[in-house]
């Protein structure tokens, strides 16, 4: 009896334990879905159809990328889109940018503003002029014209466009103007102005500082607008309807931390700026947070919403990652926690992160059309021997969605491994614990991007 016990455990361990380094291109490929192309305009979605039973319930699906610069991440994203929204009832696209920046933009891509234009109403440059994620607005634009838009959001609170503080002054002050104990003067409206314009900013160099009591003086003048709206919020309600309402005081809200990353802009300018920009991006990523929990239990509440980010902002448990390049990065006090954090904590597995990563090929931001041309690209490092990417090429397939929710706990891919899906830095983890699939590309390509006159639309 102690002899068959002894080998039934035996075999437990071997069992469960990690397949060797020769199985696991095998035991990948019996647990991944062939994803055919990334053409967004391959509309035959028989490839994606079994992503239906991988995402299962969750009406919350996050498009990660690496980077910031990852042209086919891009392309595959826009497909992806068509398909969530085609197939899967997916119609509110949320982006890593303002919040009423996007929101205004529905407008815009209702009407027959050219598509440059209204792209430009999202934030400044970046996906506005992008090549490969033009077919995002594209094709949100065209499904106006159906039953079944494809809304647009916002939940980060910084970079916005150039005439961002024109929109947000239009909106606040539309909204104040027909209550008449809440019209603001003339001077109110000018320090409205030039408050917008300095918390939206895009900080540079030569960006001038603001001193501190002014500082101070158009913090409260923000609070006091705050303030007022909460204290006349039935009155306006009747005027507006409580969903402007509430999406005026999420606006408020996000502008408020907008002024605070601006202080803490000007601050990292004169003293020690790798904790003043930590303390920017751990306010900007606890807002993010606040910001979804809005847009998903009031603005949209039942919808099924598509978060187009940087895979970084929607990761949880980041704690658990092990950098190999800055050993400690995820464990020191000032360690950034980031918004998956708090939002999974929220919606638990109504989320669904999809984490983009790539083998080999380039990265950057093209601008092939300006006069003259500007390249500037880096090749992606040879993938490190058994990581998750290195198998992920033995394979020789050109994309891999690999959902790690249904691997058995035996699997490989649910204990610690090797990958760079974080900004190309290599780094362990058990990844299922931090992002939810991997979306492998074989080879990446740069971004591009596209003047005015260049642009279709």
């Amino acid at each position: 009896m102690i002899q068959i016990t002894a080998f039934a455990i035996l075999g437990t361990l071997l069992n469960t334990a990690p397949a060797p380094q020769s199985n696991r291109v095998e035991s990948l490929m019996a647990a991944s879905t062939v994803v055919r192309s990334i053409d967004p305009q391959d509309e035959d979605y028989s490839d994606l159809m079994p992503l239906i039973d991988k995402i299962g319930n969750s009406d919350i699906v996050v498009l990660g990328e690496n980077s910031h610069s990852d042209g086919a991440t891009s392309q595959a994203k826009c497909r992806m889109i068509r398909f969530l929204h085609q197939k899967m009832g997916f119609d509110v696209l949320v982006w890593e940018a303002g919040m009423y920046d996007c929101e205004y933009m529905n407008t815009a891509l209702r009407g027959d503003i050219p598509l440059y234009d209204a792209k430009g109403i999202l934030m400044r440059g970046g996906w506005a002029t992008s090549q490969y994620v033009h077919d995002a607005f594209a094709y949100a634009r065209s499904t106006w014209k159906t039953s079944n838009p494809l809304e647009m959001s916002g939940f980060d609170d910084g970079q916005r466009p150039p005439n961002g503080a024109v929109y947000l002054s239009r909106f606040i002050k539309g909204l104040l103007d027909p209550v008449p104990e809440l019209l603001l003067s003339d001077q109110e409206k000018a320090k409205l102005d030039e408050v917008l314009k300095r918390v939206i900013r895009f900080w540079q160099q030569n960006t001038p500082t603001i001193d501190e009591p002014e500082r101070v003086m158009q913090r409260k003048f923000l609070l006091d607008l705050f303030d007022r709206i909460d204290s006349h919020r039935e009155t306006l309600e009747k005027v507006h309807g409580k969903r402007d309402v509430d999406l005026a005081r999420a606006v408020l809200s996000s502008l408020l931390v907008s002024e605070e990353s601006d202080y803490c802009w000007s601050q990292a300018r004169k003293n020690v700026p790798g904790e003043w920009l930590t303390r920017w991006n751990i306010q900007r990523d606890k807002q993010m947070a606040t910001n979804l929990s809005f847009l998903v239990n009031e603005r949209y509440r039942g919808r099924k919403m598509i978060i187009w980010c940087a895979t970084a902002h929607l990761a949880r448990e980041t704690r658990l990652i092990e950098s190999l390049k800055y050993p400690g990065t995820y464990q020191t006090p000032l360690a950034i926690v980031q918004a998956g954090e708090y939002f999974h904590q929220q919606v638990g597995r109504r989320l669904y992160t999809i984490a983009f990563t790539a083998g080999i090929g380039k990265i950057g931001s093209n601008f092939p059309h300006s006069n003259p041309p500007s390249i500037n690209e880096e090749a992606l490092a040879v993938p490190p021997s058994d990581s998750l990417e290195e198998i992920c090429m033995r394979t020789n397939e050109k994309f891999l969605f690999t959902d790690m929710r249904s691997l058995p706990s035996s699997h490989w891919l649910r204990t610690t491994v090797q990958a760079r899906p974080l900004g190309y830095l290599d780094a362990k983890a058990e990844w299922w614990r931090v992002f939810d699939a991997f979306f492998f590309i074989r080879e990446m390509f740069p971004e591009s991007y596209w003047p005015k006159d260049k642009t279709p639309g």
